[in-house]
Parts: C-alpha cells; sequence; structure tokens
C-alpha cells in the first residue's frame, strides 16, 4: 500500500546496521557510526529529490535491532514529505519501488533482482566484489564509494538518470 501523500514514483533504500562497533565484511573493518552517518545523510539527501517518494527499509536479521529505532525515529522527527520508513517484507516494498539503492550488499540484491527493479549497489572501496559480479545480474548496477559524499553523489546521479 501506497502510504504517501502524492502518487510519485517510488524508490526503496535498504540499510542496515551490524553490532554498533566495527564489523567484519568480506575481511575489511566497516564502523557501523560511518555507516549511520551516511545512512542518516542520505536520507535527508533524499528529501530533497522531489521527483520520488522513499521508502526506508532497514534489514533487521542483527544482533543489535536498536538501530533500525535510530533509523525510524530520525526520519520520524524530520517530518519528510516524500520519505517514509516502513517495516513490511523487502519483497513487498520492491514490487511498489520503480528504483532501489542498497549499501551493504546482502541478500537483498537477490529479491531486487527477482523483482526486476532496476537497483544501484554502493560497497565501501575496502570491500572485494568480484570483477564479473555485475554480469551476473541484468537489474543491478554495483558502484565502489570512497566516503560519505562520493556514495550520496552516486545515489543522486542514479536516481536522476531515466
Amino acid at each position: 500500500m501506497n502510504n504517501f501523500p502524492d502518487l510519485k514514483d517510488i524508490v526503496t533504500f535498504v540499510t542496515c546496521h551490524e553490532t554498533g562497533n566495527a564489523g567484519i565484511y568480506n575481511c575489511t573493518f566497516y564502523y557501523d557510526d560511518v555507516h549511520i552517518d551516511f545512512t542518516l545523510r542520505l536520507i535527508d539527501k533524499l528529501s530533497t529529490i522531489k521527483k520520488y517518494n522513499f521508502i526506508i527499509k532497514c534489514l533487521k536479521a542483527h544482533p543489535f535491532p536498536k538501530f533500525s529505532e535510530i533509523t525510524k525515529d530520525w526520519i520520524s522527527k524530520k517530518h519528510y514529505s516524500n520519505i517514509i520508513y516502513k517495516d513490511d517484507k523487502l519483497i513487498d516494498n520492491l514490487r511498489l519501488s520503480c528504483k532501489a539503492i542498497i549499501t551493504i550488499p546482502s541478500s537483498a540484491i537477490l529479491e531486487s533482482e527477482k523483482t526486476k527493479v532496476d537497483t544501484l549497489v554502493l560497497y565501501h572501496h575496502g570491500c572485494k566484489v568480484r570483477e564479473k559480479a555485475e554480469t551476473f545480474f541484468k537489474y543491478i548496477k554495483l558502484r565502489k564509494f570512497s566516503d560519505i559524499n562520493d556514495g550520496i553523489n552516486a545515489v543522486e546521479k542514479f536516481l536522476l538518470e531515466d
């Protein structure tokens, strides 16, 4: 169900937070505080892109689900007109969407591919991704980012493409 006041195309933003400290992803340390900062700054940026409505979906299968609450509270306090937080199944949110953004490579990529949604998957420059990985998917674009601003710029470019 679309809970937005106006009927624009929807983009689902899939994010997750891990252990509340340094996590190891693919042999690379990745700090949650950096990812939380990235997530919240990206949400602020998305609020300025009025072409779309955005569903924010935090993956919850993590030892510290409180980080989902951080994101949910952030959205609630900001009163964005084009952003909502949803706890529905990811696949249901993707079925409503014309595009998706995933900020940590995960099984969400498979759900996105299954629903045939054009998806930008950002991964930290320290993560190792096979060179041929993108050739396995039809709807997935992989994009390495070096810092928060680089990641936000990549998302903005992806969203403004037709």
